[in-house]
């Protein structure tokens, strides 16, 4: 009967076992439900380093984002507006090489700020004992046999200061620091700069590519009127080839410009220290001409000012007094009667005894340890010879700046005078050019004799050269006005900054290239948008 009960309690457990199995297989969706479910309403624990999460909790939460599926990411890209000022900031606070230039300059301040404690003393707490068993030698020569130990603890004082050390670290850490200040100086300047050229680069193109949609819209306008022409005349469909070449070449064109313009804003998110995944909205509403500073100035002015307040310029002036300081120091005669100072003192608990017994008492050791360095008297001479060497590279060095500074600033003045003559001259030739292209579309169009194609084809390519020729121009301007702007050190001034638009020759179209080129009415080239604050 045991055996009958024992048996019959294992196929009731069986059987309860295989019921909430079925009953539970029943009440769960199918496995994509239920993959479904978990996926949209759970989500992984989101750890950090304040949650103090252990290795498991990690390995799990990994573990959950395996398991939930990649859903495709659907949201735009963020769209950042872009401006000449805002190129300047972003570059100065986000730029990755200025950033490390600041680290490094931070960590000479600190190196300085430890250079002038050099002489506090080190203070120590511990303690100490030793112990003696057996045989050891007394005065008189003679072997006993002792046992005895001793104990000691308290705070120790020692201090070790050479004056001159001091002095040459303090020194020493100073010029570091002036010449760090000349690094991040020299670095700043250079993204700011390559900063800005990437940024009328990308202007650039962009009008450029507003410009090309317009020529490809006549070029298409040409094709079909060609093709019209062909089913009356067979003769001129050399002329509906050479402008289907021509349309299709221009195409290419325009990708290659594209692809400019899309290196142009990969370097440019770089270089202002942003991701990759923004997108860079030109802010200005055309692109215009540049003023920040005044090139009519007298080349005399600014070459003072460049000298006075030009990049490095301060820098080298603070390096220069720096190690002049130095050898004052090194030619003073009162530092010879300095000495080394070696001390040290201690205070504490000391105890002593014999065996196994040990007293204890109170102990104060103080030493003082004076001393003069004869060797530096003997290679006075040629220490100073040293910092004179120095002196004279620093004065060399800013010798060079002086002149790459005025070489620069007659070059910007000279570059900025030349593109506005020449921006004159391609405004000119696209007057006649735009003339030339209305004058040889009338001809087609009303079917004059000797009309052809081509006439109008070449027209529109002198058409589109101008106005590029005329684009690169503003932008070789807009690029020597930066220049001059950081020669002469206005980067920290609070200058205001004007643009002038282009003339609607330029613009073209205003149907096309709206981004980039609104519509300019005739006679606006003498009007000046509002002035904004350089950075």
């Amino acid at each position: 009967m045991r055996r009958l009960a024992q048996a019959f309690s294992k196929k009731r457990c069986w059987l309860a076992f295989a019921l909430a199995f079925l009953a539970g297989c029943q009440a769960c969706p199918p496995v994509g439900q239920c993959q479904r479910t978990i996926t949209a309403g759970i989500h992984p624990p989101v750890l950090s380093r304040e949650s103090g999460a252990s290795l498991g909790d990690i390995q799990q939460t990994s573990a959950w984002r395996e398991a939930e599926p990649e859903s495709p990411n659907t949201s735009a890209p963020k769209v950042i507006p872009i401006s000449l000022d805002t190129v300047f900031r972003l570059a100065q606070d986000r730029n990755g090489q200025i950033q490390i230039a600041r680290a490094k300059l931070n960590e000479a301040y600190l190196d300085h700020g430890l250079a002038k404690k050099a002489w506090v003393p080190e203070l120590f707490l511990g303690m100490g004992g030793y112990r003696h068993e057996g045989g050891i030698q007394d005065e008189d020569g003679r072997l006993i046999r002792s046992s005895f130990g001793a104990l000691a603890t308290g705070l120790e004082l020692r201090a070790k200061v050479d004056w001159r050390d001091v002095v040459f670290k303090r020194f020493s850490t100073e010029t570091k620091v002036w010449m760090q200040r000349g690094e991040v100086q020299r670095l700043t300047n250079e993204q700011l700069l390559e900063a800005s050229n990437v940024y009328f680069d990308m202007l650039t193109t962009y009008a450029g590519l507003a410009i090309s949609e317009e020529i490809e819209r006549k070029l298409v306008e040409l094709q079909d009127q060609t093709l019209r022409l062909v089913k009356v005349d067979s003769g001129l469909k050399v002329e509906a080839a050479r402008v289907a070449a021509e349309v299709q070449s221009h195409r290419i064109m325009m990708k290659k410009l594209k692809d400019g313009a899309f290196s142009a804003s990969a370097k440019l998110k770089y270089l202002l220290g942003l991701d990759q995944c923004v997108e860079l909205v030109p802010a200005e509403t055309h692109f215009a001409i540049v003023h920040l500073v005044d090139a009519n100035e007298p080349i005399s002015s600014l070459v003072d000012r460049a000298l006075t307040q030009g990049p490095g310029v301060h820098e080298l002036t603070g390096l220069l007094a720096s190690i002049e300081r130095m050898r004052c120091q090194a030619d003073s005669s009162c530092k010879w009667y300095l000495p080394d100072v070696d001390m040290a003192a201690g205070e504490g608990l000391f105890a002593a005894g014999r065996n196994s017994t040990l007293s204890s008492s109170n102990r104060f050791d103080i030493g003082v340890h004076l001393k003069w360095n004869l060797t530096e008297a003997l290679l006075a001479k040629e220490k100073r010879r040293q910092i004179e060497s120095r002196i004279e590279q620093v004065q060399l060095t800013f010798h060079d700046l002086q002149q790459k500074l005025t070489m620069g600033v007659y070059e910007a003045r000279g570059s900025i005078q030349s593109n506005l003559e020449q921006m004159k001259d391609a405004e000119h030739h696209m007057k006649l050019a735009e003339e030339s292209y209305k004058l040889s579309h009338q001809r087609l169009r009303e079917n004059i004799k000797g009309r052809s194609p081509s006439e109008v084809l070449l027209a529109l390519r002198s058409l589109g050269m101008a106005r590029l020729e005329y684009l690169q121009n503003v932008r070789a301007h807009d690029k020597a006005q930066v220049r001059l702007f950081m020669l002469v050190g206005c980067l920290g001034c609070n200058n205001s900054v004007t643009t002038e638009p282009l003339p609607s020759a330029v613009q073209g179209n205003p149907s096309v290239g709206a981004r980039m080129l609104p519509p300019v009415e005739t006679g606006t080239d003498e009007k000046k948008t509002p002035e904004r604050q350089a950075p």
